[in-house]
């Protein structure tokens, strides 16, 4: 079936999504690209007008695809580097610049613009958040669960094949379903605040500043059309501070040099929780962002951990959901999500202790340490990577394989890294199926990519192998094959294959890919590579490709 069927086919089968924060919002738009029936709830009123969230990361704006990753950039700011500062001293300065990708910045851009953007992307999709609606029960069905929502006074019970908790730190589908989680809390209070600001103290607007200071932490960071982003650490005493406008003017000191506030528009305090769930899925239910960890804000990476969770669900659960996959695929939801929180609440707690040192010699150590570190272009760059989440893989994943030569793998790298995102053009002119779009839209679309590479060789036994490999996949809707031609003359020598051929004609693709020799590389529709081989084997891709489809991952076999 033609992938732009996909949103026609609506199965009878539904999924629920409690919360509509960004995990969730961002999770029914990509269930709903897959064709998945989905009602999504929300137990407030209204969407958020104010937020914790300040920061979509580069990896964040890639996976949710160039249409809706450029109308979050053009409301909000680019961050373009940040500079650590202790005292008067600008300890270190990260330049985000220079990453192989469309976005090299964090964005920002407060939650609720965000989430505004995804409510009225849902809105023309005909999905509409329930609002004002609260889960009350949950019973595990057989072959599904059986939920009981609250609205206004009266209750409805109605059945889902699969239910996604993404409804926050205290998430009630958590507790509904018995799910524990392993974590603890810190005692100091964190403070927020939205203004405007003026004075030589305040940083150019793509800039941000973090001061660290024996008597604590401030940071401005750039939002949306000239507004801030204040964050400060408060006291430890137990009772959540009362704040006002003279508490941030005051938390103002810490900067060495005069910051007024001339509007403030927000203000809140809050304390971490850090958690991992003991698991992401019990039988039909399953966890997503907040509801599955939550970690300290340091690096602004919560939410696009939990929007990311959701890119990575949502096609595993749209194959599971219709029958073409296995339950056993979703067990690779929180194989690969999971550690991934796990390693985010490690580092940000060492990260925020090391943030609060106040004796002198422990305050050196943390200067020298990070002045020197980041001195280094290696440790900044990976620095750099890590901030804007571009470094994450899933090479240890048990779906992911490849095979180079005669060495086969699987669930160990190099592959299983996300797709970089190209910048060039497909070539013009019939019968080239692609033309004009850039070639981050020619992959962003909800089955998995195969590029087939004819390479420097171009043989007829290698065409004949595409051949068969497109012949196929041609009716499988979870799968779209492209042939990635090195020019122009090589479209005669393709015959037929030039009707689903991309010519790379400023080698976009081939250098991206490391695609000089004839090879096979299938992206998933998380931007993750799931699959490559080179030279291209149709038996050892047909294996793995029925691995994901029946959930039983192993070791393709070695024909030919």
């Amino acid at each position: 079936m033609p992938i732009a069927d996909w949103s026609t086919r609506m199965t009878e089968q539904r999924v629920l999504v409690v919360g509509a924060g960004p995990t969730g919002l961002t999770l029914a738009r990509q269930l709903h690209r897959h064709g998945v029936d989905v009602t999504i709830v929300d137990a407030a009123p209204g969407p958020a007008e104010q937020s914790r969230a300040l920061a979509v990361q580069a990896r964040t704006l890639e996976v949710l695809g160039p249409r809706l990753a450029n109308a979050l950039v053009a409301q909000g700011q680019p961050l373009r580097r940040a500079e650590i500062c202790s005292g008067s001293d600008v300890v270190a300065t990260l330049d985000l610049g220079g990453t192989p990708t469309p976005y090299p910045f964090a964005l920002g851009l407060s939650q609720s613009a965000l989430e505004r953007t995804l409510i009225e992307d849902l809105r023309v999709r005909g999905v509409h958040v329930l609002r004002d609606t609260s889960l009350t029960v949950l019973e595990q069905l057989e072959r599904g669960a059986r939920a009981t929502l609250s609205h206004d006074g009266a209750t409805r019970t109605e059945d889902f094949a699969w239910v996604v908790g993404a409804d926050g730190v205290h998430s009630t589908v958590r507790r509904l379903a018995g799910i524990s989680t392993a974590g603890g809390g810190q005692d100091r209070w964190w403070l927020l605040a939205d203004t405007r600001l003026s004075g030589p103290g305040v940083p150019a607007h793509d800039t941000g500043r973090v001061f660290l200071n024996p008597d604590g932490v401030l940071a401005y960071l750039p939002l949306e059309q000239g507004w801030w982003r204040i964050i400060a650490t408060g006291s430890t005493e137990p009772g959540r501070p009362e704040l006002s406008l003279a508490d941030f003017e005051r938390l103002n000191e810490r900067s060495p040099r005069p910051v007024s506030i001339d509007e403030q528009r927000w203000m809140s305090a809050f304390r971490i929780r850090e958690h991992v769930a003991d698991t992401y899925r019990v039988h039909r239910v399953l966890l997503a962002g907040d509801a599955a960890h939550a970690h300290s804000p340091l690096g602004g990476q919560g939410m696009n951990t939990g929007m990311q969770d959701a890119c990575n669900l949502a096609w595993k659960l749209a194959m599971t959901l219709r029958g073409d996959a296995g339950p056993a695929l979703l067990d690779s939801y929180e194989a690969e999500r999971r550690p991934v929180a796990q390693r985010l609440v490690s580092s940000t707690s060492r990260g925020t202790r090391a943030m609060l040192a106040s004796s002198p010699w422990a305050v050196w150590l943390r200067n020298r340490a990070i002045a020197t570190a980041l001195s280094f272009d290696g440790v900044s760059d990976r620095a750099r990577h890590a901030l804007e989440m571009l470094s994450l893989s899933y090479e240890d994943s048990a779906i992911v394989a490849q095979l180079r030569g005669d060495e086969r793998t699987h669930g160990e790298g190099p592959d299983g890294r996300r797709r970089r995102e190209l910048r060039g053009a497909a070539s013009a002119g019939q019968p080239v199926r692609v033309t004009e779009p850039p070639v981050a839209e020619i992959i962003d679309r909800p089955a998995h990519t195969l590029l087939l590479f004819d390479g420097r060789e171009k043989t007829r036994d290698g065409y004949q192998r595409m051949r068969s490999v497109v012949a196929e996949v041609a009716s499988d809707p979870y799968i779209e094959a492209f042939v990635v031609l090195a020019d122009t003359a090589a479209l005669g020598r393709a015959g037929d294959l030039a009707q689903c051929a991309i010519v790379d004609v400023d080698r976009s693709f081939t250098r991206t890919f490391d695609a000089d020799t004839e090879c096979a590389v299938v992206i998933r529709p998380d931007g993750y590579i799931g699959y490559r081989s080179d030279p291209i084997v149709p038996q050892h891709l047909r294996d793995w490709w029925a691995g994901i489809r029946s959930g039983t991952h192993g070791i393709p076999s070695d024909g030919s």
